[in-house]
Protein backbone atom coordinates (compact mmCIF):
# COMPACT_ATOMS: atom_id res chain seq x y z
CA UNK A 1 0.00 0.00 0.00
CA UNK A 2 3.11 2.32 0.44
CA UNK A 3 3.76 2.47 -3.15
CA UNK A 4 0.05 3.09 -3.69
CA UNK A 5 0.13 6.11 -1.92
CA UNK A 6 3.56 7.07 -2.70
CA UNK A 7 1.89 6.84 -6.34
CA UNK A 8 -1.29 9.35 -5.50
CA UNK A 9 1.19 11.75 -4.09
CA UNK A 10 2.90 11.78 -7.40
CA UNK A 11 -0.58 12.27 -8.72
CA UNK A 12 -1.88 15.11 -7.04
CA UNK A 13 1.60 16.74 -7.15
CA UNK A 14 1.32 16.08 -11.31
CA UNK A 15 -2.30 18.03 -11.05
CA UNK A 16 -1.64 20.57 -8.30
CA UNK A 17 1.95 21.71 -8.12
CA UNK A 18 4.10 21.95 -10.22
CA UNK A 19 7.48 24.06 -10.66
CA UNK A 20 9.79 25.47 -8.21
CA UNK A 21 9.13 26.23 -4.68
CA UNK A 22 8.06 30.42 -6.14
CA UNK A 23 5.63 28.47 -8.55
CA UNK A 24 4.15 26.66 -6.06
CA UNK A 25 3.50 29.03 -3.78
CA UNK A 26 2.02 31.07 -6.14
CA UNK A 27 -0.22 28.38 -7.51
CA UNK A 28 -1.36 27.37 -3.50
CA UNK A 29 -2.25 31.41 -3.37
CA UNK A 30 -4.12 31.74 -6.39
CA UNK A 31 -6.23 28.11 -5.48
CA UNK A 32 -6.87 29.31 -2.02
CA UNK A 33 -7.83 33.07 -3.05
CA UNK A 34 -10.28 30.81 -5.62
CA UNK A 35 -11.67 28.63 -3.34
CA UNK A 36 -12.76 31.50 -0.88
CA UNK A 37 -14.04 33.18 -3.62
CA UNK A 38 -16.34 30.51 -5.15
CA UNK A 39 -17.21 29.41 -1.29
CA UNK A 40 -18.23 33.32 -1.35
CA UNK A 41 -20.86 32.92 -4.14
CA UNK A 42 -21.62 29.72 -3.23
CA UNK A 43 -22.64 30.99 0.19
CA UNK A 44 -24.73 33.60 -1.25
CA UNK A 45 -26.90 31.82 -3.75
CA UNK A 46 -27.36 29.01 -1.01
CA UNK A 47 -28.98 31.71 1.55
CA UNK A 48 -30.60 33.55 -1.38
CA UNK A 49 -32.21 29.98 -2.34
CA UNK A 50 -33.11 28.63 1.47
CA UNK A 51 -34.94 32.30 2.18
CA UNK A 52 -36.99 32.04 -0.92
CA UNK A 53 -37.76 28.16 -0.43
CA UNK A 54 -40.08 26.82 1.77
CA UNK A 55 -39.21 23.76 3.32
CA UNK A 56 -41.46 20.75 2.04
CA UNK A 57 -38.98 22.40 -1.32
CA UNK A 58 -35.65 22.09 0.60
CA UNK A 59 -35.02 18.15 -1.06
CA UNK A 60 -35.83 19.99 -4.66
CA UNK A 61 -32.89 22.75 -4.01
CA UNK A 62 -30.44 19.89 -2.62
CA UNK A 63 -31.29 17.77 -5.49
CA UNK A 64 -30.55 21.20 -8.24
CA UNK A 65 -26.96 21.33 -5.92
CA UNK A 66 -26.69 17.63 -6.93
CA UNK A 67 -27.24 18.16 -10.42
CA UNK A 68 -24.94 20.62 -10.72
CA UNK A 69 -21.92 18.99 -8.97
CA UNK A 70 -22.83 15.73 -11.75
CA UNK A 71 -22.65 18.14 -14.02
CA UNK A 72 -19.68 19.44 -13.66
CA UNK A 73 -17.73 16.36 -12.73
CA UNK A 74 -18.87 15.03 -15.57
CA UNK A 75 -17.53 18.27 -17.88
CA UNK A 76 -14.32 18.28 -15.64
CA UNK A 77 -13.87 14.63 -16.29
CA UNK A 78 -14.22 14.59 -19.82
CA UNK A 79 -11.79 17.44 -20.11
CA UNK A 80 -9.00 16.24 -18.74
CA UNK A 81 -9.53 12.47 -18.90
CA UNK A 82 -7.33 12.39 -22.10
CA UNK A 83 -4.25 13.88 -20.70
CA UNK A 84 -4.43 12.51 -17.37
CA UNK A 85 -5.28 8.55 -18.12
CA UNK A 86 -4.18 8.41 -21.69
CA UNK A 87 -1.07 10.56 -22.74
CA UNK A 88 0.65 11.01 -19.78
CA UNK A 89 4.01 10.76 -20.80
CA UNK A 90 5.85 8.43 -17.94
CA UNK A 91 4.04 5.35 -18.63
CA UNK A 92 6.71 3.30 -19.82
CA UNK A 93 8.86 4.38 -16.75
CA UNK A 94 5.89 3.32 -14.34
CA UNK A 95 5.10 -0.10 -16.26
CA UNK A 96 8.78 -1.02 -15.34
CA UNK A 97 8.30 0.05 -11.63
CA UNK A 98 7.75 -3.08 -9.32
CA UNK A 99 4.30 -1.87 -8.91
CA UNK A 100 0.86 -3.53 -10.29
CA UNK A 101 -0.58 -1.68 -12.48
CA UNK A 102 -4.07 -1.78 -11.23
CA UNK A 103 -2.45 0.60 -8.64
CA UNK A 104 -1.12 2.94 -11.19
CA UNK A 105 -4.76 2.88 -12.73
CA UNK A 106 -6.72 3.06 -10.04
CA UNK A 107 -4.26 5.72 -8.31
CA UNK A 108 -5.22 7.53 -11.63
CA UNK A 109 -8.76 7.21 -11.25
CA UNK A 110 -8.91 8.38 -7.02
CA UNK A 111 -6.49 11.33 -8.34
CA UNK A 112 -9.26 12.56 -10.19
CA UNK A 113 -11.98 11.47 -7.72
CA UNK A 114 -9.76 13.76 -5.67
CA UNK A 115 -10.12 16.89 -7.60
CA UNK A 116 -14.28 16.46 -8.17
CA UNK A 117 -14.38 16.36 -4.74
CA UNK A 118 -12.23 19.58 -3.70
CA UNK A 119 -14.97 20.76 -6.25
CA UNK A 120 -17.96 19.00 -4.52
CA UNK A 121 -16.96 20.63 -1.08
CA UNK A 122 -16.63 24.14 -2.41
CA UNK A 123 -20.25 23.58 -3.42
CA UNK A 124 -22.26 21.50 -0.72
CA UNK A 125 -20.24 22.32 2.51
CA UNK A 126 -21.85 25.68 2.34
CA UNK A 127 -25.03 24.58 1.46
CA UNK A 128 -25.12 22.60 4.66
CA UNK A 129 -24.08 25.67 6.66
CA UNK A 130 -26.72 27.73 5.44
CA UNK A 131 -29.20 24.83 5.47
CA UNK A 132 -27.95 24.18 9.31
CA UNK A 133 -28.62 27.66 9.99
CA UNK A 134 -32.32 27.44 8.51
CA UNK A 135 -32.94 24.45 10.22
CA UNK A 136 -31.37 22.51 13.10
CA UNK A 137 -29.92 19.19 11.04
CA UNK A 138 -30.09 15.53 12.82
CA UNK A 139 -26.98 13.69 13.21
CA UNK A 140 -27.98 11.17 10.83
CA UNK A 141 -28.93 13.93 8.08
CA UNK A 142 -25.64 15.23 8.36
CA UNK A 143 -23.96 11.55 8.41
CA UNK A 144 -25.88 10.61 5.23
CA UNK A 145 -25.14 13.93 3.64
CA UNK A 146 -21.31 13.67 4.15
CA UNK A 147 -21.14 10.52 3.02
CA UNK A 148 -23.40 10.92 0.13
CA UNK A 149 -21.11 13.57 -1.03
CA UNK A 150 -18.32 11.52 -1.30
CA UNK A 151 -20.01 8.83 -3.10
CA UNK A 152 -21.84 11.02 -5.56
CA UNK A 153 -18.84 12.40 -8.06
CA UNK A 154 -17.69 8.29 -8.22
CA UNK A 155 -20.61 7.88 -11.14
CA UNK A 156 -19.81 11.20 -13.66
CA UNK A 157 -16.12 10.47 -12.69
CA UNK A 158 -16.04 7.15 -14.32
CA UNK A 159 -18.57 7.96 -17.24
CA UNK A 160 -16.23 10.46 -18.36
CA UNK A 161 -13.55 8.17 -18.26
CA UNK A 162 -15.62 5.42 -20.18
CA UNK A 163 -15.90 8.21 -22.73
CA UNK A 164 -12.57 9.20 -22.91
CA UNK A 165 -11.63 5.58 -23.27
CA UNK A 166 -14.36 4.86 -26.05
CA UNK A 167 -12.91 7.78 -28.23
CA UNK A 168 -9.43 6.98 -27.56
CA UNK A 169 -10.48 3.06 -28.46
CA UNK A 170 -12.28 4.46 -32.15
CA UNK A 171 -9.93 6.80 -32.92
CA UNK A 172 -6.45 5.06 -31.71
CA UNK A 173 -4.39 4.59 -34.81
CA UNK A 174 -6.00 6.41 -36.93
CA UNK A 175 -5.42 9.30 -39.64
CA UNK A 176 -6.63 12.02 -37.41
CA UNK A 177 -6.21 10.71 -34.40
CA UNK A 178 -6.08 14.02 -32.08
CA UNK A 179 -8.67 15.96 -34.49
CA UNK A 180 -11.26 12.72 -34.32
CA UNK A 181 -10.70 12.54 -30.26
CA UNK A 182 -11.24 16.07 -29.76
CA UNK A 183 -13.75 16.68 -32.10
CA UNK A 184 -16.28 13.82 -30.37
CA UNK A 185 -15.11 15.25 -27.05
CA UNK A 186 -15.79 18.88 -27.73
CA UNK A 187 -19.17 17.63 -29.40
CA UNK A 188 -20.14 15.46 -25.67
CA UNK A 189 -19.25 18.85 -23.73
CA UNK A 190 -21.34 21.12 -26.54
CA UNK A 191 -23.96 18.42 -26.17
CA UNK A 192 -24.12 18.58 -22.48
CA UNK A 193 -24.41 22.41 -22.57
CA UNK A 194 -27.05 22.45 -25.09
CA UNK A 195 -29.59 20.46 -23.66
CA UNK A 196 -29.07 22.09 -20.06
CA UNK A 197 -29.29 25.17 -21.50
CA UNK A 198 -32.82 24.13 -23.64
CA UNK A 199 -33.85 22.25 -20.05
CA UNK A 200 -33.73 25.35 -18.14
CA UNK A 201 -30.59 24.46 -16.52
CA UNK A 202 -28.74 27.33 -17.15
CA UNK A 203 -30.72 30.05 -15.11
CA UNK A 204 -30.41 33.36 -14.03
CA UNK A 205 -31.64 36.01 -11.81
CA UNK A 206 -32.05 36.85 -8.62
CA UNK A 207 -34.12 36.42 -5.24
CA UNK A 208 -37.55 34.69 -5.38
CA UNK A 209 -37.02 34.05 -9.64
CA UNK A 210 -33.73 32.14 -8.90
CA UNK A 211 -35.24 29.88 -6.14
CA UNK A 212 -38.66 29.51 -8.22
CA UNK A 213 -36.19 28.25 -11.25
CA UNK A 214 -34.31 26.14 -9.52
CA UNK A 215 -37.23 24.46 -7.86
CA UNK A 216 -39.63 24.23 -11.18
CA UNK A 217 -35.85 22.07 -12.50
CA UNK A 218 -35.64 20.22 -9.19
CA UNK A 219 -39.60 19.07 -9.86
CA UNK A 220 -39.59 18.49 -13.81
CA UNK A 221 -36.29 16.55 -13.41
CA UNK A 222 -36.14 14.61 -9.97
CA UNK A 223 -37.42 11.49 -11.59
CA UNK A 224 -35.59 11.64 -14.38
CA UNK A 225 -33.63 8.22 -14.35
CA UNK A 226 -30.27 9.65 -15.83
CA UNK A 227 -30.16 12.24 -12.35
CA UNK A 228 -31.23 9.32 -9.92
CA UNK A 229 -27.65 9.64 -8.18
CA UNK A 230 -28.59 13.04 -7.36
CA UNK A 231 -32.44 12.46 -6.26
CA UNK A 232 -30.67 9.48 -4.49
CA UNK A 233 -28.23 11.83 -2.46
CA UNK A 234 -30.76 14.76 -1.91
CA UNK A 235 -33.78 12.63 -1.00
CA UNK A 236 -31.73 10.14 1.37
CA UNK A 237 -29.84 12.80 2.92
CA UNK A 238 -33.18 14.88 3.90
CA UNK A 239 -35.24 12.36 4.33
CA UNK A 240 -33.29 10.06 6.57
CA UNK A 241 -33.60 7.06 4.19
CA UNK A 242 -31.03 4.27 3.93
CA UNK A 243 -32.11 2.75 1.40
CA UNK A 244 -31.47 5.58 -1.31
CA UNK A 245 -27.61 5.92 0.14
CA UNK A 246 -27.30 2.25 -0.27
CA UNK A 247 -28.47 2.64 -3.80
CA UNK A 248 -25.58 5.39 -4.50
CA UNK A 249 -23.04 3.48 -2.77
CA UNK A 250 -23.89 0.21 -4.67
CA UNK A 251 -23.67 2.48 -7.80
CA UNK A 252 -20.64 4.17 -7.03
CA UNK A 253 -18.70 1.11 -6.31
CA UNK A 254 -19.86 -0.76 -9.58
CA UNK A 255 -18.66 2.46 -11.94
CA UNK A 256 -15.74 2.42 -10.12
CA UNK A 257 -14.97 -1.13 -10.66
CA UNK A 258 -16.35 -1.50 -14.13
CA UNK A 259 -14.11 1.69 -15.49
CA UNK A 260 -10.86 0.24 -13.26
CA UNK A 261 -11.57 -3.12 -15.13
CA UNK A 262 -12.04 -1.81 -18.66
CA UNK A 263 -9.30 0.48 -18.30
CA UNK A 264 -7.03 -2.69 -17.08
CA UNK A 265 -7.59 -4.51 -20.34
CA UNK A 266 -8.19 -2.27 -22.66
CA UNK A 267 -5.27 0.41 -22.27
CA UNK A 268 -2.28 -1.35 -23.20
CA UNK A 269 -3.40 -2.33 -26.54
CA UNK A 270 -5.01 1.56 -27.14
CA UNK A 271 -1.62 2.87 -26.15
CA UNK A 272 -0.09 0.28 -28.27
CA UNK A 273 -2.32 1.15 -30.96
CA UNK A 274 -1.90 5.08 -30.34
CA UNK A 275 1.85 4.83 -30.45
CA UNK A 276 1.88 3.06 -33.63
CA UNK A 277 0.47 6.14 -35.71
CA UNK A 278 -1.01 6.33 -39.29
CA UNK A 279 1.77 8.15 -40.32
CA UNK A 280 4.51 5.98 -38.70
CA UNK A 281 2.55 2.92 -40.61
CA UNK A 282 2.03 4.33 -43.48
CA UNK A 283 5.03 6.36 -43.71
CA UNK A 284 6.16 7.69 -47.33
CA UNK A 285 9.01 10.02 -48.03
CA UNK A 286 7.05 13.10 -50.32
CA UNK A 287 7.84 16.45 -51.15
CA UNK A 288 6.71 18.62 -48.38
CA UNK A 289 4.60 21.60 -49.78
CA UNK A 290 5.65 25.00 -49.75
CA UNK A 291 4.53 27.89 -48.60
CA UNK A 292 4.79 31.14 -46.96
CA UNK A 293 6.13 31.75 -43.67
CA UNK A 294 3.37 33.51 -42.22
CA UNK A 295 1.25 30.21 -43.70
CA UNK A 296 3.39 27.76 -42.38
CA UNK A 297 3.40 29.41 -38.78
CA UNK A 298 -0.18 29.60 -38.48
CA UNK A 299 -0.39 26.14 -39.79
CA UNK A 300 2.17 25.30 -36.77
CA UNK A 301 -0.48 27.13 -34.12
CA UNK A 302 -4.19 25.51 -35.24
CA UNK A 303 -1.79 22.21 -35.01
CA UNK A 304 -0.72 22.66 -31.32
CA UNK A 305 -4.54 23.59 -30.74
CA UNK A 306 -6.33 20.57 -32.41
CA UNK A 307 -4.07 18.02 -30.93
CA UNK A 308 -4.50 19.10 -27.58
CA UNK A 309 -8.22 18.99 -26.14
CA UNK A 310 -7.81 20.75 -22.96
CA UNK A 311 -5.82 23.79 -24.91
CA UNK A 312 -8.82 23.53 -27.69
CA UNK A 313 -11.26 23.26 -24.96
CA UNK A 314 -10.37 26.42 -23.25
CA UNK A 315 -10.09 28.03 -26.65
CA UNK A 316 -13.20 27.14 -28.90
CA UNK A 317 -15.54 26.64 -26.31
CA UNK A 318 -16.68 30.42 -25.66
CA UNK A 319 -17.49 30.70 -29.91
CA UNK A 320 -19.18 27.77 -30.03
CA UNK A 321 -21.51 28.81 -27.34
CA UNK A 322 -21.56 32.59 -29.31
CA UNK A 323 -22.20 30.03 -32.18
CA UNK A 324 -24.78 28.03 -30.64
CA UNK A 325 -27.01 30.98 -28.91
CA UNK A 326 -27.18 32.76 -33.13
CA UNK A 327 -28.31 29.57 -33.78
CA UNK A 328 -31.17 29.60 -30.80
CA UNK A 329 -31.90 33.14 -32.14
CA UNK A 330 -32.18 32.23 -35.12
CA UNK A 331 -34.10 29.21 -34.88
CA UNK A 332 -36.24 29.75 -31.40
CA UNK A 333 -35.57 33.83 -30.67
CA UNK A 334 -36.90 33.91 -26.82
CA UNK A 335 -39.70 35.19 -26.16
CA UNK A 336 -38.07 38.27 -23.76
CA UNK A 337 -35.46 39.40 -26.57
CA UNK A 338 -38.88 39.75 -28.99
CA UNK A 339 -41.11 42.03 -26.55
CA UNK A 340 -38.20 43.99 -25.98
CA UNK A 341 -37.47 44.62 -29.70
CA UNK A 342 -41.12 45.16 -30.21
CA UNK A 343 -41.02 47.71 -27.25
CA UNK A 344 -37.71 49.63 -27.71
CA UNK A 345 -37.05 49.01 -31.57
CA UNK A 346 -34.57 46.69 -32.89
CA UNK A 347 -31.55 49.56 -32.48
CA UNK A 348 -31.18 48.23 -29.37
CA UNK A 349 -29.68 44.46 -30.43
CA UNK A 350 -26.71 46.21 -30.87
CA UNK A 351 -26.20 46.63 -27.44
CA UNK A 352 -26.77 42.89 -26.48
CA UNK A 353 -24.10 42.08 -29.59
CA UNK A 354 -21.82 44.18 -27.48
CA UNK A 355 -22.29 42.25 -24.44
CA UNK A 356 -22.65 39.12 -26.41
CA UNK A 357 -18.86 39.65 -27.90
CA UNK A 358 -17.42 40.77 -24.23
CA UNK A 359 -18.59 37.51 -22.91
CA UNK A 360 -17.97 35.42 -25.17
CA UNK A 361 -14.76 36.84 -26.64
CA UNK A 362 -12.61 36.17 -24.07
CA UNK A 363 -8.95 36.14 -25.40
CA UNK A 364 -7.90 32.51 -24.12
CA UNK A 365 -5.15 31.93 -26.65
CA UNK A 366 -3.80 35.72 -26.50
CA UNK A 367 -3.01 35.53 -22.89
CA UNK A 368 -1.19 31.99 -22.94
CA UNK A 369 0.37 32.19 -26.71
CA UNK A 370 3.53 33.43 -25.42
CA UNK A 371 3.37 30.40 -22.75
CA UNK A 372 2.53 28.01 -25.30
CA UNK A 373 5.90 28.04 -26.81
CA UNK A 374 7.32 27.20 -23.05
CA UNK A 375 10.55 25.41 -22.86
CA UNK A 376 10.57 24.96 -26.77
CA UNK A 377 10.85 28.74 -27.61
CA UNK A 378 14.69 28.70 -28.67
CA UNK A 379 13.50 26.61 -31.72
CA UNK A 380 11.41 28.94 -33.10
CA UNK A 381 13.79 32.01 -32.07
CA UNK A 382 16.34 29.60 -33.86
CA UNK A 383 14.78 30.02 -36.91
CA UNK A 384 14.81 32.49 -39.97
CA UNK A 385 11.20 34.01 -39.33
CA UNK A 386 11.41 37.90 -37.79
CA UNK A 387 9.75 39.24 -34.01
CA UNK A 388 7.21 40.94 -35.93
CA UNK A 389 5.96 38.04 -38.00
CA UNK A 390 6.00 35.83 -34.90
CA UNK A 391 3.56 38.58 -33.04
CA UNK A 392 1.73 39.18 -36.10
CA UNK A 393 0.81 34.89 -36.56
CA UNK A 394 0.14 34.77 -32.42
CA UNK A 395 -2.21 38.05 -32.71
CA UNK A 396 -4.38 37.07 -35.88
CA UNK A 397 -4.91 33.37 -34.39
CA UNK A 398 -6.21 34.95 -31.21
CA UNK A 399 -8.34 37.49 -33.17
CA UNK A 400 -10.05 34.57 -35.31
CA UNK A 401 -10.42 32.05 -32.65
CA UNK A 402 -12.10 34.72 -30.49
CA UNK A 403 -14.03 36.90 -33.05
CA UNK A 404 -15.39 33.93 -34.83
CA UNK A 405 -18.29 33.30 -32.75
CA UNK A 406 -19.58 36.67 -31.92
CA UNK A 407 -19.04 37.75 -35.99
CA UNK A 408 -21.84 34.11 -36.72
CA UNK A 409 -24.33 35.91 -33.91
CA UNK A 410 -24.28 38.56 -35.33
CA UNK A 411 -24.89 37.34 -38.61
CA UNK A 412 -27.68 35.42 -37.62
CA UNK A 413 -29.43 38.06 -35.57
CA UNK A 414 -29.31 40.45 -38.71
CA UNK A 415 -31.07 37.41 -40.80
CA UNK A 416 -33.46 36.83 -37.71
CA UNK A 417 -34.34 40.79 -37.29
CA UNK A 418 -33.50 41.84 -40.62
CA UNK A 419 -30.74 44.55 -39.79
CA UNK A 420 -30.49 47.17 -42.29
CA UNK A 421 -27.01 48.12 -43.66
CA UNK A 422 -26.28 50.32 -40.47
CA UNK A 423 -27.60 48.44 -37.74
CA UNK A 424 -25.04 45.66 -39.44
CA UNK A 425 -22.29 48.13 -39.59
CA UNK A 426 -22.24 48.65 -36.24
CA UNK A 427 -22.95 45.60 -35.20
CA UNK A 428 -19.63 44.41 -37.27
CA UNK A 429 -18.13 47.39 -35.78
CA UNK A 430 -18.59 46.61 -32.31
CA UNK A 431 -17.37 42.50 -32.74
CA UNK A 432 -14.19 43.85 -34.36
CA UNK A 433 -13.72 46.45 -32.25
CA UNK A 434 -13.45 44.20 -28.73
CA UNK A 435 -11.99 41.80 -30.38
CA UNK A 436 -8.72 43.41 -31.09
CA UNK A 437 -8.28 45.25 -27.98
CA UNK A 438 -8.83 42.35 -26.18
CA UNK A 439 -6.50 39.86 -27.76
CA UNK A 440 -3.59 42.85 -27.94
CA UNK A 441 -3.98 43.66 -24.46
CA UNK A 442 -4.22 39.71 -23.55
CA UNK A 443 -0.86 39.18 -25.67
CA UNK A 444 0.59 42.27 -24.27
CA UNK A 445 0.54 41.29 -20.62
CA UNK A 446 1.31 37.89 -21.61
CA UNK A 447 4.42 39.76 -23.26
CA UNK A 448 4.99 41.23 -19.73
CA UNK A 449 4.86 38.53 -17.43
CA UNK A 450 5.18 35.32 -19.53
CA UNK A 451 5.17 32.01 -17.40
CA UNK A 452 7.34 29.57 -19.99
CA UNK A 453 7.76 26.79 -17.99
CA UNK A 454 5.04 24.21 -18.98
CA UNK A 455 6.26 21.72 -21.76
CA UNK A 456 2.46 21.57 -22.55
CA UNK A 457 0.15 23.55 -24.08
CA UNK A 458 -2.45 22.79 -21.88
CA UNK A 459 -0.40 23.64 -19.05
CA UNK A 460 0.41 26.40 -20.41
CA UNK A 461 -3.06 28.33 -21.02
CA UNK A 462 -4.71 26.12 -17.87
CA UNK A 463 -1.51 27.79 -15.14
CA UNK A 464 -0.91 31.09 -17.08
CA UNK A 465 0.37 32.92 -14.21
CA UNK A 466 -0.62 36.32 -13.19
CA UNK A 467 0.06 38.02 -16.64
CA UNK A 468 -2.59 35.28 -18.25
CA UNK A 469 -5.11 36.05 -15.69
CA UNK A 470 -4.80 40.00 -15.94
CA UNK A 471 -4.50 39.62 -19.63
CA UNK A 472 -8.08 38.01 -19.90
CA UNK A 473 -10.12 39.55 -16.96
CA UNK A 474 -8.83 43.05 -17.28
CA UNK A 475 -10.82 44.03 -20.66
CA UNK A 476 -13.36 41.81 -20.39
CA UNK A 477 -14.31 43.82 -16.56
CA UNK A 478 -13.13 46.72 -18.06
CA UNK A 479 -15.54 47.01 -20.97
CA UNK A 480 -18.25 45.87 -18.72
CA UNK A 481 -17.62 48.62 -16.85
CA UNK A 482 -16.87 51.46 -19.32
CA UNK A 483 -20.42 50.38 -20.76
CA UNK A 484 -22.01 51.56 -17.21
CA UNK A 485 -19.63 54.53 -17.37
CA UNK A 486 -21.23 55.60 -20.67
CA UNK A 487 -25.13 54.75 -19.81
CA UNK A 488 -24.43 56.77 -16.56
CA UNK A 489 -23.25 59.71 -18.27
CA UNK A 490 -26.25 59.26 -21.39
CA UNK A 491 -29.10 59.36 -18.37
CA UNK A 492 -27.58 62.28 -17.05
CA UNK A 493 -28.62 64.53 -20.51
CA UNK A 494 -26.39 63.03 -22.98
CA UNK A 495 -28.52 61.12 -25.10
CA UNK A 496 -31.27 63.47 -25.25
CA UNK A 497 -29.76 64.85 -28.07
CA UNK A 498 -27.93 62.06 -29.78
CA UNK A 499 -30.32 58.73 -30.21
CA UNK A 500 -29.49 55.55 -29.44
CA UNK A 501 -27.82 54.14 -32.90
CA UNK A 502 -25.20 57.33 -32.42
CA UNK A 503 -24.81 56.97 -29.01
CA UNK A 504 -23.16 53.41 -29.28
CA UNK A 505 -21.03 54.45 -32.59
CA UNK A 506 -19.28 56.66 -30.33
CA UNK A 507 -18.77 54.15 -27.22
CA UNK A 508 -17.05 52.27 -30.00
CA UNK A 509 -15.09 55.29 -31.28
CA UNK A 510 -14.11 54.73 -27.56
CA UNK A 511 -13.36 51.53 -27.96
CA UNK A 512 -11.42 51.98 -31.01
CA UNK A 513 -8.89 54.83 -29.90
CA UNK A 514 -8.02 52.57 -26.54
CA UNK A 515 -7.61 49.79 -28.97
CA UNK A 516 -5.34 51.92 -31.25
CA UNK A 517 -3.16 53.23 -28.50
CA UNK A 518 -2.71 49.14 -27.13
CA UNK A 519 -1.63 47.63 -30.50
CA UNK A 520 0.72 51.10 -30.81
CA UNK A 521 2.40 50.17 -27.74
CA UNK A 522 2.53 46.53 -28.95
CA UNK A 523 4.23 46.60 -32.13
CA UNK A 524 6.62 49.27 -30.42
CA UNK A 525 7.39 46.98 -27.63
CA UNK A 526 6.70 43.37 -28.55
CA UNK A 527 9.88 42.70 -30.73
CA UNK A 528 12.31 44.00 -28.64
CA UNK A 529 10.39 42.27 -25.84
CA UNK A 530 10.45 38.78 -27.73
CA UNK A 531 14.54 39.53 -28.49
CA UNK A 532 14.57 39.88 -24.63
CA UNK A 533 12.68 36.14 -23.72
CA UNK A 534 15.23 34.30 -26.58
Amino acid sequence: MSKFFKLMKVQMLNYWLQGNAKTIRSQLLKTIGASVIALAIVSFYAAMFFKNASASTYPILFFVVATIVIFMSFISTSSIAQSTFFEFKDYDMLASLPVEKKWISLSKFLAAMLNQWAFALLLLIPIYCIYAINSSPTLVFSLYYFIGMLLLPAIPVSIGVLNALFFRWITAGTRYENLLKNLLNLALILFWLVYSFTNGYMTSGGGPATAKAAQTFGQENSNSWYLAPAKWFSFGSYLEEPKYLLYLFISAVISIGIITILYLKLFDGIHHRSAMTYHVKNFKLTKAKGGSVFTVLMKREFKILITNFVAALNVFLLPAIAIFGGLYVYFKAPSYLIQLVSKEGKEVLPYAIYFVTVFTSLPAYCSACINVEGTRFWIIRSLPVSEKKFLLVKHSVGILMTGIGPLIFLILCALRFEFNLSMFLIGLATVVSIVILSNGFALLMNLLLPKMIYDTPDLAIKKGGIGSILGSMIPHFGLIALFGVFVVTASDGFSKQIDITWSLWILIAIITVIAIVIETILWIYGPKRIRGLG
